[in-house]
């Protein structure tokens, strides 16, 4: 992955459990620390494409170095009327009062935004050529009033998941050869003398001295196989040498 936001990536592509809990926990400290009622919490909207970030939140942005925030007056005055607990109508309010409360909704608006940079890591992050590329994020009271619309620089998200990587394993020693590495190992062979079909009343029948017939006949190559006879690597006459057989190998077969 690269440093761009690839058009096809899906923003939750970039959103781990890890950095929604960092939000989720930056929010909720931002809520209790000026709300006492309805605490806010922050889901995931969506990613806004390139050169469609600035349009979908107008009104103005409250830049920071990774991420923005949409502000204009009815974004201060919902906030404000959040903290105070109390519904806020600009139209009855006098000029002195209106200057105070956007004041005051700009003085909550930058401690939400340096707790957010704090834990995104982005207060030292410098602004990104292709911070046009970003992924939303809403924040809302737990009742669902909607406070502030929230944009992460797609950047600095890959920055974050890339720390958030486990490192590359690395192999407990060097890699050797297989030969090298294999061949001190043992391998059991079969030697395969051959089959006989019995029926089930032959089977109830057989005693101690009968005799077994082989389809195969007495020079017939033995099978030396690992497993199955069909998978034989080697084939082989049987020999008596007193007091074991031994296998005198006539050929390599092909694997099947």
């Amino acid at each position: 992955m690269t440093e761009r936001l690839r058009e096809w990536l899906p923003g939750d592509a970039l959103v781990s459990n890890n950095l929604l809990e960092a939000l989720q926990s930056a929010v909720l400290s931002w809520s209790h620390e000026w709300a006492t009622g309805d605490h806010a919490t922050v889901t995931v909207a969506a990613p806004l494409r390139p050169r469609t970030a600035i349009n979908a939140l107008a009104d103005g942005l409250q830049l920071g170095n990774s991420l923005c925030v949409q502000w204009n007056d009815q974004c201060a005055f919902r906030l404000s009327s959040w903290v105070l607990g109390c519904k806020i109508d600009p139209a009855l309010l006098t000029g002195m009062d209106r200057d105070v409360l956007l004041a005051f909704a700009e003085k909550v608006r930058d401690d939400f935004i340096t707790r957010i940079e704090r834990a995104l890591g982005a207060a030292d992050t410098s602004k990104s050529a292709d911070d046009r590329e970003q992924v939303a994020f809403e924040i809302r009271t737990v009742q669902g009033t909607p406070l502030l619309t929230l944009a992460v620089s797609a950047a600095h998200l890959v920055t974050i998941r890339k720390r958030q990587m486990p490192p590359p394993a690395t192999a407990a020693q060097p890699l050797v050869a297989l030969q090298a590495a294999l061949g001190s190992q043992t391998v059991a062979y079969t030697a395969w003398l051959g089959s006989v079909a019995l029926t089930a009343s032959d089977l109830q029948c057989i005693e101690v001295g009968d005799v077994l017939v082989l389809e195969q006949s007495a020079n017939h190559p033995v099978r030396v196989c690992l497993a199955h006879p069909a998978r034989a690597g080697l084939l082989a006459h049987l020999q008596s040498v007193d007091p074991t057989f031994t296998l005198v190998l006539t050929e390599r077969e092909l694997q099947r």
